[in-house]
């Protein structure tokens, strides 16, 4: 039986999570978080300089990321590993107010190194994670407004960065969501699996799930999920 540890109101596995499960078999810790109550939110660190509050908007179960200072960082603290010697999962439902806004960045995925991590993207939006020799592994809406398949290694495997070919609408959720094997990362939109990348991370590097977005970007997130 999975050891599994959980914050929040309530269990909600939203559609990003139908294709990654973090309550997989043989799991030792998973998080569900739909945001219905400020527990959720608090489940939730933020790493350096930032600010978030729940938004009520009739009633919805949302969290609005917006950054004090020079960005916002969101990490789960509790969950973080190998994919060497773990199968880990991220995901989360999220909308970008104006994701064609120039200078608007934002990362969904994993991150290595939580003190530090406030160096893997400017406060314009720009992922600089390979400057920092940091691994990270994730969703990334890049400064043009695209989504991209972001891997990037502070070992030997490089950095690989492509334009999925999906672009954000504004103030429209998507489902994003990242599973990591071995040396295997999949990619999934809306349930879909939409991207493979093989030895584009450091196995060895201990990750965390991360939402991070830059100075001017204001987004919402209505679930999250993660497990290991």
């Amino acid at each position: 039986m999975a050891n599994v540890s959980y914050s929040g109101s309530g269990l909600s596995v939203h559609t990003a999570t139908k294709n990654v499960d973090p309550f997989h078999a043989g799991a030792k810790k998973a998080v569900a978080l739909d945001f219905s109550s400020a527990a959720d939110i608090n489940a939730l660190a933020a790493v350096g300089t930032s600010s978030f509050t729940v938004n009520t908007n009739a009633g919805a179960g949302e969290a609005t990321i917006t950054a004090g200072g020079s960005k916002a960082k969101l990490i789960h603290p509790n969950i973080s590993g190998t994919s060497a010697a773990n199968r880990m999962t991220v995901s989360a439902r999220i909308k970008s107010a104006d994701p064609a806004e120039t200078g608007h960045g934002m990362f969904v995925g994993f991150a290595e190194d939580v003190a530090t991590i406030a160096n893997t993207m400017t406060a314009a939006g720009a992922l600089r994670a390979a400057d920092n020799a940091k691994d990270m592994v994730g969703f990334y809406k890049d400064i043009a407004g695209n989504l991209d398949y972001y891997a990037s290694s502070g070992s030997t495997e490089g950095v690989n960065e492509v334009d999925s070919t999906f672009d954000m609408a504004a103030d429209t959720y998507v489902d994003l969501a990242v599973e990591l094997i071995g040396n295997e990362a999949r990619f999934y939109r809306n349930g879909d699996l939409v991207k493979t990348y093989t030895a584009m991370h450091d196995q060895a590097a201990t990750l965390f799930p991360v939402i991070i977005c830059s100075e001017d970007e204001v987004v919402t997130i209505s679930a999250f999920t993660a497990g290991m």
